[in-house]
């Protein structure tokens, strides 16, 4: 019978650990609170579905920089959609399409596929060149329960400053 009393003073002791983790983002007319929300990765970025038919990028654009290049000269981009939803890529996912400057803002040796079968992860990776180029991509997905349900396309950017 005396273990009851720990027992209870442990578990108030996680569970208040929980409330803190879980804290809201917002601090008000302060800001947001940047141990909560996660730093925008450039070659992660996630993508949200609002009111089942929004797509929304947590990063526009997304800013490629010399840090984001691999050893093998590529750089990979890695986007991802929500886990525990309906919402998949199509087949096409990701569509990457020339910038302004077709001579400079096109992609080199583009290689683009969905990853693994729940197809919530979609890889392009290239080899960008140096300085400055603009690419527009398309993000393309679907409800996987009603396929009929339209999700509209997004057409962000991808920005390289190398």
């Amino acid at each position: 019978m005396k273990k009851w009393p720990s027992i209870a003073l442990v578990c108030t002791v996680l569970l208040s650990g929980c409330a803190h983790f879980y804290q809201d983002a917002r601090l008000g007319v302060e800001g947001f609170n940047p141990a909560v929300v996660r730093q925008p990765q450039p070659r992660l970025p996630n993508i949200f579905v609002v009111e089942n038919r929004y797509l929304v990028v947590d990063q526009e654009p997304i800013r490629i920089t010399k840090r984001d290049v691999g050893q093998d000269g590529r750089v990979t981009i890695s986007w991802a959609l929500p886990a525990g939803t309906p919402y998949v890529f199509t087949e096409k996912g990701i569509g990457i399409a020339p910038g302004p400057n077709k001579e400079r803002d096109t992609p080199v040796d583009l290689k683009c596929s969905v990853q693994g079968a729940p197809r919530k992860v979609f890889e392009c990776s290239y080899r960008p060149s140096t300085g400055r180029s603009v690419f527009k991509y398309t993000i393309m997905a679907q409800n996987r329960e009603n396929p009929r349900d339209p999700v509209e396309p997004l057409d962000p950017y991808i920005v390289n400053d190398l």
